[in-house]
């Protein structure tokens, strides 16, 4: 909706017992305007902190600011609009990322709102989706077959409500920013074998020895969170 702000991250304050964790729902809510108008919320680094930062990417393969579990289009959004601040993440996915996009792979689509779209123009991925979305000129929602029905539809002046990607075509545009990112740095596939986190810090170790530590985990691994299960969260459940 127009004119609201949706926090879709979830934390708590850091303490010896549990230190500052984030989980990450709709990520492209909570920084569709943080990112174009550097708000306070999410400190950008200096130029000479993240020059610094940022000059030997090879620093990064162990700490980074931030860990990221799960690279889908929530977890590679968040770590791009990151990055637009100098702030460097470890993103991980026990996913082959280069099988997902193949063609056959998935058929799906998504629908991005106007103000999501707007994110990605943010990070600097409006070349890359110039001309590749379906425009969503109008939305009307019925259920099945019964009466009534719900019609959204712009007015003359406001441009259409969002546009359609294909989930490939997406997928890819995120993820070959990523890989080009200096601020980023991708384990996919890789499976985590390990959790660990005190006051100051958390980890992650993975299966092929790595252990990656950061001062902020935020987790994005999409409705079937084991994350969210250890950490005793739960969730309604309901069927379509």
């Amino acid at each position: 909706a127009r004119g609201h702000e949706y926090n879709a991250i979830y934390g708590w304050p850091r303490t010896a017992e549990r230190p500052l964790f984030a989980f990450a729902g709709l990520a492209v809510k909570y920084y569709r305007l943080k990112i174009a108008a550097n708000a306070d919320g999410l400190r950008s680094k200096s130029s000479f902190e993240s020059a610094h930062l940022l000059r030997h990417r090879g620093n990064m393969n162990h700490k980074a600011d931030v860990i990221i579990i799960g690279g889908g289009l929530i977890g590679l959004t968040q770590a791009l609009a990151l990055a637009a601040h100098g702030i460097t993440s470890h993103v991980i996915d026990r996913a082959d990322q280069a099988s997902m996009l193949q063609a056959g792979f998935d058929g799906r689509t998504f629908a991005i709102s106007s103000s999501s779209y707007k994110l990605f123009e943010a990070i600097g991925l409006s070349e890359a989706l110039a001309g590749r979305g379906c425009p969503i000129e109008k939305i009307w929602v019925s259920d099945s077959l019964k009466p009534g029905s719900l019609d959204f539809a712009p007015a003359e002046d406001d441009g259409f409500l969002g546009q359609m990607f294909e989930s490939r075509f997406l997928r890819g545009v995120l993820y070959n920013a990523a890989l080009e990112s200096d601020a980023i740095q991708l384990h996919m596939p890789a499976n985590i074998t390990h959790k660990s986190q005190d006051s100051g810090r958390a980890s992650v170790h993975l299966d092929d020895g790595k252990v990656l530590t950061a001062d902020l985990m935020i987790v994005a691994e999409g409705r079937q969170s084991q994350t969210r299960e250890e950490m005793g969260i739960n969730i309604a459940h309901w069927q379509y």
